[in-house]
C-alpha cells in the first residue's frame, strides 16, 4: 500500500487505506467520515454540556452550515470536528499527556485539512494567552474595519502566506466573469456577516452584561472570535464561506454552552427553547431561500411531497 506524504498527507493516507485494505466504496468511505464529523460534536457536546447533552446535539444538527459541509465540505468539516474535540480537552496547562494528545489532534487535523491550523492556532492562544474575551471583542470588531478600508490588500497577503492554496485561488485578484455563475455574489457579504455577529452578541452579554467569568466559555468564546475575525478580512473572497466554517464549526457551542451550563437568567428553560426555536428556525428559512428560492421553488416538489 503506498504511502502519501503530501501536505494533507492523513487525508490521502485515509482514502488507500479504506479502499485497499478495508474494500471500501466512495459510499462506505464517506459514512466512516460522517461518523467521524458527528462524533466530534458529539465527544465535546459529551464533555461540555452532560446532562444536556440532546439539546447541545439539537444545536449542532441544527445549525445552518451543518448540512451544506456534511454534504460538500465533509473533509473541512472532519478536520475541524478534531479540532473541536482538542478544544474539549483543554482544561489543565500541567496535564502534559493531555496536551500532547492536544497537539496530536490538531496535528492529524493539519493532515486532513490544511485549513484547520486557524482554529488550532487560534484555540492555543486563547488557551495560553487570551483568557478575557475584551481583546477578542475588540480584535473582531477591528476587523470589520480592515476589511472595509484594506480588504483586498489583506486578503492577497494572508493568500501569499499559503496556508491553504485553494485560498488563492478563491480570491478576487483570480476571479473572473467565466466563473460569476458559480457564486451568489462577491464583495463584502453582509449577509455572512449578520450571521456570524450573533454568537458575538451572546458573547458579550454573557461576558460584559451578566459579567460572568467562565474558563470554558471564554475559550470557545475567543477561538470563535478570532477565527471569525480572519474571515471577516478574507470575506471579499469567492467562496468565503469555506473560510466562515473554520469560525462556523464552533458557533453551536458558542450558543449552546451558555444556555445549557450557566444560570444567564431566572426563566432559562422558556428562553433557551425560544432561542433553540428561533435558532433552527432560521436554517429551515435559509433551506428554502438558499436551496429553492434562487431556482424559483424549482424541485421543492421532488423534496416534500414525492
Amino acid at each position: 500500500m503506498p504511502v502519501s506524504y503530501q501536505t494533507e498527507w492523513l487525508w490521502s493516507n485515509m482514502q488507500t487505506f479504506f479502499r485497499t485494505v478495508m474494500g471500501m466504496n466512495a459510499t462506505d468511505f464517506f459514512t466512516v467520515v460522517a461518523f467521524g464529523f458527528f462524533g466530534g460534536m458529539l465527544f465535546c457536546s459529551i464533555k461540555w454540556t452532560g446532562r444536556n447533552l440532546w439539546l447541545s446535539i439539537l444545536f449542532f444538527c441544527t445549525t445552518f452550515q451543518t448540512f451544506s459541509f456534511a454534504v460538500n465540505g465533509i473533509r473541512n468539516g472532519l478536520g475541524c470536528s478534531l479540532v473541536l474535540i482538542a478544544i474539549s480537552l483543554m482544561e489543565d496547562k500541567s496535564n502534559k499527556p493531555k496536551l500532547l494528545c492536544i497537539l496530536i489532534l490538531m496535528f492529524m487535523a493539519l493532515g486532513i485539512h490544511r485549513s484547520t491550523l486557524l482554529p488550532s492556532v487560534a484555540s492555543l492562544l486563547s488557551f495560553f494567552f487570551f483568557k478575557d474575551t475584551k481583546f477578542a471583542l475588540r480584535f473582531w470588531l477591528a476587523s470589520i474595519a480592515i476589511s472595509l478600508v484594506a480588504g483586498n490588500a489583506v486578503e492577497n497577503f494572508f493568500a501569499s502566506l499559503g496556508f491553504d492554496d485553494r485560498m488563492g485561488g478563491y480570491s478576487n485578484a483570480q476571479f473572473d466573469e467565466s466563473n460569476a455563475d458559480r457564486f451568489s455574489h462577491t464583495g463584502f457579504r453582509w449577509d455572512f456577516l449578520l450571521y456570524s455577529t450573533f454568537p458575538v452578541i451572546m458573547v458579550w452579554y454573557v461576558t460584559h452584561i451578566r459579567r460572568f467569568n467562565n474558563p470554558t466559555f471564554n475559550l470557545i468564546a475567543n477561538t470563535y472570535l478570532f477565527c471569525n475575525a480572519f474571515w471577516i478580512m478574507v470575506i471579499r473572497a469567492a467562496y468565503s464561506n469555506r473560510f466562515a466554517y473554520l469560525s462556523w464549526f464552533i458557533y453551536p457551542m458558542v450558543i449552546a454552552y451558555p444556555l445549557l451550563r450557566m444560570n444567564i437568567w431566572k426563566d432559562q428553560d422558556r428562553r433557551t427553547a425560544l432561542i433553540l426555536f428561533a435558532y433552527s428556525g432560521f436554517t429551515f428559512f435559509m433551506f428554502f431561500v438558499y436551496y429553492f428560492g434562487t431556482t424559483g421553488f424549482k424541485g421543492f416538489d421532488q423534496y416534500w411531497w414525492k
